[in-house]
């Protein structure tokens, strides 16, 4: 199982999405139940590494990385065990660029990146969630959060996506620097979400979002400079990502399966001669079912453990408008 994933993390300029990249990494090259996460450029690896060691070891304005002046893709590696990988892009970029004319390059290289993206991450702060958003405020915080551009982003891009196949395209709303507006309550903040991205939970809208708060760390809150760096649910999102991914696996070998072994029972119905003139296409046959069936009871085992997983978190997942609860 060799797959690739493009990640586009949208978001306005200081909104953390450079800082949570990092520490997604660093949580993930730990590894999560199991799942880890590596570049496949080493020289990124250790780029990344200092970024994030002196992120945890240093105290001061400059613990936090500058701010992205040029456009990087990150290639990175998802594995669970030893044979089996899923490699996926994550594009870093200034966030200005996003609602930028196509002007210059890194514009019209985060376009191609949306256009051809395979899920989206969008990113809202805390620090435009630290009081409720009114009728009154609401104009106010989509201009900050430049929610209309991401929407705009994935309306156009939605346009390409077959309404059935939209469950299989991850939508993470993931609300950085929790710490500034943990003050509020869980329902408070998600509805404030449903309020900047209305479009995302209409009913029979088909698409599949996931809303997760993630912190770097809840002293921050107090101070940026000073406080410790203890990360929270910082792999769900890209967790939630793999499970969409696995699903359509899953669902295409299915659909290869149910075929492959119509075909045999059409083989099977046959005379003997004719069994026996197409005996070694019986056999491929055969043999590519017995393949099938051994990549689909490990991707069954690798969904249930990611189900687990995300039913037990403060994120919440929607389909549809609706809450769900996943499930096989």
């Amino acid at each position: 199982m060799n797959e690739k994933i493009k990640i586009i993390m949208l978001g306005g300029t200081g909104s953390g999405k450079t800082c949570y990249m990092l520490a997604m990494y660093a949580a993930m090259q730990m590894g999560k139940h199991g799942f880890t996460i590596s570049t496949v450029d080493q020289d990124e690896n250790v780029r990344l590494n200092n970024l994030w060691e002196n992120l945890i070891g240093t105290q001061g304005r400059n613990r936090w990385p500058e701010g992205t002046i040029q456009i990087k893709n990150y290639t990175f590696e998802f594995t669970e065990g030893l044979d089996s990988s899923i490699r996926f892009e994550w594009l870093d970029y200034r966030g200005g660029a996003m609602s930028e004319e196509a002007t210059s390059n890194d514009v019209a290289e985060l376009r191609r990146h949306i256009a051809e993206s395979s899920g989206f991450f969008l990113c809202v702060s805390g620090e435009d969630l630290k009081s409720p958003i009114t009728d009154n405020n609401l104009v106010e915080i989509m201009v900050k959060t430049k929610a209309r551009f991401m929407t705009d982003y994935l309306v156009k891009h939605g346009k390409n996506i077959l309404r059935e196949d939209r469950q299989y395209f991850p939508i993470i709303i993931t609300i950085t620097k929790y710490d500034l507006c943990r003050h509020r309550t869980h329902s408070e903040l998600i509805e404030d979400i449903k309020r900047i991205f209305p479009p995302l939970f209409n009913l029979h809208s088909h698409w599949f979002v996931m809303i997760c708060p993630v912190t770097l760390g809840k002293s921050l809150a107090e101070n940026e400079d000073r406080g410790k760096i203890f990360p929270e649910n910082i792999h769900f999102p890209l967790i939630f990502a793999l499970y969409c991914k696995l699903a359509k696996i899953a669902k295409t070998q299915h659909q290869i399966l149910n075929e492959s072994n119509e075909i045999i029972d059409n083989f099977e119905a046959q005379d003997a001669l004719m069994r026996f003139l197409r005996h070694r296409k019986i056999m491929y046959l055969g043999n590519k079912i017995q393949r099938i069936e051994t990549s689909l009871e490990k991707i069954d085992n690798l969904l249930m453990r990611i189900i687990k997983e995300l039913n037990d978190t403060e994120a919440n997942i929607y389909f549809n408008g609706e809450e769900v609860v996943l499930n096989m």
